[in-house]
Parts: structure tokens; sequence; C-alpha cells
């Protein structure tokens, strides 16, 4: 798009986006798709963000991209040594590992989400010790529902069914604490998952 050719081609790329960012006051968070852009954008993206959300379907594909993909990608980008800041000037960002598309009751699901709960944070601290990598207690399970919001442009929460044993909004509601445990105040003093989500910048 305009904005990933924009920053291929100017040489303070690695700095504008987050520039850009701070500049957004009255947004309480900014969330950008990268939507597996490499290099100069996905680049960017990194250096300009408080913290990385990678989706990961529970399939050997999928773990193979992160262990094999990610996670160098991301350790070629550290700083030189702790505590010192990126060249954007910030921290570098935690990376949180969110399970999605899971599907209930399948051997090979199973078997990778006990993985990327038990052996996968070994191995992080074992060959990449400066990434800050956490695997996030929420789950996105795999929803028709999903889809057909997407093609009708609406909130998935708004086509939630009841027959199941975990809502749409009670996934989304999870995923948003855990992310963004501040906002919990909001919710005690009644304010509506939908109305959080709107005024916080998620779009689900």
């Amino acid at each position: 798009g305009v904005v990933s050719n924009f920053l291929r081609k100017a040489s303070t790329n690695h700095a504008l986006l987050s520039v850009a960012c701070q500049a957004l006051e009255e947004y309480d968070y900014i969330i950008i798709d990268s939507q597996g852009a490499r290099h100069t954008f996905q680049e960017s993206l990194i250096y300009a963000s408080d913290l990385l959300i990678t989706p990961v379907t529970p399939r050997y594909l999928d773990m193979t991209e992160l262990v094999s993909g990610l996670l160098p990608r991301l350790s070629q980008l550290l700083p030189i040594r702790d505590g010192f800041p990126t060249i954007s000037g910030r921290d570098f960002p935690e990376l949180n590992v969110l399970i999605n598309m899971r599907r209930k009751n399948v051997t090979d699901q199973d078997q990778i989400e006990n993985f990327l709960r038990t052996d996968f944070p070994e191995v992080v601290a074992k060959d990449y010790p400066r990434l800050n990598v956490n695997v996030l207690e929420s789950v996105i399970y795999d929803r028709a529902n999903f889809n057909k919001a997407l093609g009708q442009g609406v909130p998935a929460a708004t086509l939630d069914r009841t027959d199941t044993s975990i809502s749409i909004k009670e996934m989304m509601h999870s995923l948003i604490l855990e992310l963004f445990p501040e906002i919990q105040d909001e919710l005690d003093d009644g304010a509506s998952t939908e109305k959080v989500q709107q005024q916080g910048g998620v779009n689900v």
C-alpha cells in the first residue's frame, strides 16, 4: 500500500512510523495489521510498537514459521546489547503469541498447544534469551461466524451463537483484558465490551 511504499523509499523509515503513531494523541490504542509483510514495513512496525501479537494456528507449518522464521528475524532487530534502545529510540517490544483458529479435540492441535505452553518457552530461553516472548492464555477458537462477519463488515460478536461453550464476545473479552488489563475499570463501570473495543481502537 501507500504507507509501505513510502517507508521503503524513506531513508529514516524505521523512525517515521514511530513518530507518526506518537503524534496520534487522541487514540488510546493503535492496532496495525502487518498482514504478514516483511522487510522494511515489518521492521518499521516492530520499531514503532509497544507490543507485538502474532496469531498462530496450531499447525506444524505455522509452528515452523514461528520458530524458524519469526524468532530469528526478531533477534536480528534487537539492539546491540541489553539496556540499549532500538534505532527508533524505543524499547524492543514484547512478542505475544496468540493461539488462533483452535479446534477442540483435534489431536495435532492439542499437541501443538501443549508444546507452545510447555516446551516453547524453553526453546526461546535457550536460543533467543534476549527476546521477551509470552504465550497468551487467551485462545481464539475456530468459528464460522468470523468469516461471515468479515464478509458482512460487522463485528463478529454481533453474530454470536448461544449454543457454544465459549462465545466470540467472551473470547474477545478475555483477549482484550489480557493484553490491556488497564481497561478492566471501564468494564467494571458497566461499559460494554463492544464500546470499549471501539473506543480503545480494538477492531474485532
